[in-house]
């Protein structure tokens, strides 16, 4: 018999056993149609992830913070620090207690890679860096007409300030023309008195004047935190306590604490920017106790947005500042007063997303720490990873019961089928022939599962993406223009590709069963 025979033969044998075919067809079903819900979820999830994460500035940016110094004769970890890991732990513990391991080394036996002006300008010199932006406030006063008021000015890159959408008066800051100019919060102008729309458009263009500090020495957030913790405000005052604690933390090594004890403190002197000697600058005499600059007001802008990109610009985006300023402005005003600051938090932008790790790769090979939208998205893919895996697998197990069913049911059909095999064989039909016609009666069973799994699984889509949909953007207050569910000609392949195998799989053996029947006693 030829295949187009055993073909069409096998199309009528699966219609006139319509309930039996149906059976099989359910198992197959259920389990492939969750399989391709599996595939094209996490697909789902993982797209309105890398949207939502390509429209925001945070896809393109990532902090930098000081680290330790990772080149030098010195600067691996003794392979002895493996012995205190000691037997029977467990390998991923291993790992887990030997990282702490290292980091501990490093603290103690690294030296510290600060941050300042220089080393800033050497990183924004790196073709993949776009720009870079130190997170620290320079706090001035501000002189508008006859009012005089405490202001806190941030720096912002033209590249990648966007600013665009903000700007409630005035124009948007360009390459060109942004130095000596500054943008102002619309909260701050109000307190200012400038209320109304015309007030703000009067505002524009106005001069103001800006006067600055210059200190000896710099203190860092935590310290200033530290000093709040003790009731210590002023910067004098925050300073004679921060070089008390320099000098215990110094002498750490002359007392009788224990080696944990020691080694917590000295991770306490690194976190708060301790474990260094203080920087030293000549203190400005009355003459050059202040510089003075002035600008002129380009543009008023509004808070930073509160969209669904916004889930990933967090606190680093430059919003929470009184001014706004170009950062070659911030670059000179802050070298006039702070020469020898060092930086606990920069913000660097690379021009495109996929940039981003190398941009990251390059600013830790100097030695310094990075906190990037890298870590987020890697940790999002293995835990999607992960639930795929889980979901898919209970999906396979379905798809293998319901095989053992086919398999039932298939050896019922050839006890059934007796008679007809014997006829068969009796007019000429091989054993070959047999075999071939079951198998491919799975096959046929298998396909019409698969089929009947996608129509099932885009109307299960259908009732949960309405769902998801609104879910979602009553979370995130905002429109979600992404597929919850993302199909692709692939998962469709492989699904039926493992429907077929299982199906077939489960008639070996009635198909061999039937081959091997004797014409003669099966016609009796």
């Amino acid at each position: 018999m030829n295949r187009s025979e055993l073909f069409m033969m096998a199309i009528q044998n699966l219609w006139a056993r319509k309930s039996r075919t149906a059976f099989n067809i359910f198992g197959i079903v259920v389990s492939c149609s969750m399989l391709l819900l599996v595939f094209a979820g996490t697909r789902g999830a993982r797209d309105g992830l890398m949207n939502l994460f390509g429209q925001s500035d945070f896809s393109k940016q990532f902090a930098i913070v000081p680290g330790r110094a990772q080149t030098g004769p010195n600067s691996n970890p003794p392979k002895a620090a493996s012995n205190e890991l000691g037997d029977g732990i467990s390998p991923d513990r291993k790992e887990r207690i030997g990282e702490k391991l290292e980091k501990a080394w490093a603290t103690k036996n690294l030296p510290s890679v600060q941050v300042s002006l220089e080393m800033l300008d050497e990183l924004r010199g790196l073709k993949q860096i776009a720009s870079i932006l130190p997170r620290q406030d320079l706090r001035g006063q501000l002189t508008i007409g006859d009012q005089e008021i405490a202001a806190r000015a941030t720096c912002f890159s033209t590249e990648t300030s966007g600013l665009d959408a903000r700007i409630v008066a005035g124009s948007a800051p360009e390459s060109t023309s942004s130095s000596g100019k500054i943008w102002i919060d619309e909260y701050r102008a109000w307190r200012l008195g400038y209320k109304t729309d015309q007030q703000l458009e009067e505002l524009i263009g106005t001069k103001v004047k800006l006067r600055f500090s210059v200190a000896a020495a710099t203190q860092s957030p935590k310290m200033k935190r530290l000093a709040g913790f003790f009731g210590v405000s002023g910067f004098s005052e925050t300073e004679q306590l921060a070089d008390t604690f320099r000098n215990l933390f110094a002498e750490v090594e002359q007392t009788n604490l224990s080696e944990i004890e020691k080694e917590t403190i000295r991770q306490v002197a690194t976190r708060m920017g301790l474990d260094s000697p203080k920087p030293t600058t000549e203190q400005a005499d009355d003459a050059n106790q202040f510089i003075y600059r002035e600008f002129e007001i380009a543009g008023v802008v509004k808070p930073k947005d509160t969209t669904a990109t916004a889930l990933f610009r967090m606190a680093r985006a430059n919003g929470g500042s009184d001014l706004l300023i170009d950062w070659r402005d911030y670059h000179a005003i802050d070298l006039a007063t702070h020469p020898e600051r060092i930086y606990y938090y920069s913000l660097a932008s690379v021009e495109n997303s996929a940039d981003l790790r190398a941009a990251v790769d390059l600013v830790e090979s100097k030695g310094l720490e990075t906190r990037s939208a890298l870590e987020i998205l890697e940790k999002a893919e293995s835990e999607l990873g992960k639930v795929r895996l889980i979901v898919a697998a209970i999906a396979l197990v379905i798809l293998l019961i319901a095989s053992v069913g086919i398999m039932n049911t298939m050896i019922i059909a050839v006890m059934e089928r007796t008679p007809e095999f014997g006829i068969m064989k009796a007019i000429g039909a091989s054993d070959s022939d047999i075999s071939r016609l079951m198998l491919i009666e799975a096959a046929l069973t298998g396909i019409l599962g698969a089929l009947v799994s996608l129509a099932v699984a885009r109307l299960i889509d259908s009732v949960i993406t309405g769902f998801a949909r609104q879910y979602i953007e009553t979370r995130i207050r905002d429109d979600f223009d992404f597929a919850v569910f993302v199909y692709s000609f692939g998962d469709a392949l492989v699904v039926t590709a493992i429907a077929i195998t299982i199906c077939m799989l489960a008639s070996l053996l009635p198909s061999r069963r039937a081959a091997k029947l004797d014409p003669v006693v099966a016609m009796k």
